[in-house]
């Protein structure tokens, strides 16, 4: 599950949700989007990268795009 975007991991710590709260450990971790991995060619996670102030969507396009440009 921590493997994912931020935004996917905001899905899920709504209210309800698998993992609900989880933002108040591991020291402030955020659940909405704008934060994406990096994968290598083979998938395996090598690092991230957050983008922040625009919209979430705005946020998440970049990181998108600039993670996908690394490889």
């Amino acid at each position: 599950m921590l493997n994912s975007a931020t935004g996917e991991l905001g899905k899920i710590t709504q209210p309800g949700g698998a993992i609900y709260q989880i933002e108040l450990s591991n020291g402030g971790l955020i659940t909405f989007s704008g934060g994406v991995p990096i994968k290598d060619k083979e998938g395996v996670i090598i690092g991230a990268i957050g983008i922040s102030g625009g919209t979430i969507e705005q946020d998440h396009l970049i990181a998108s795009e600039a993670a996908e440009s690394i490889l």
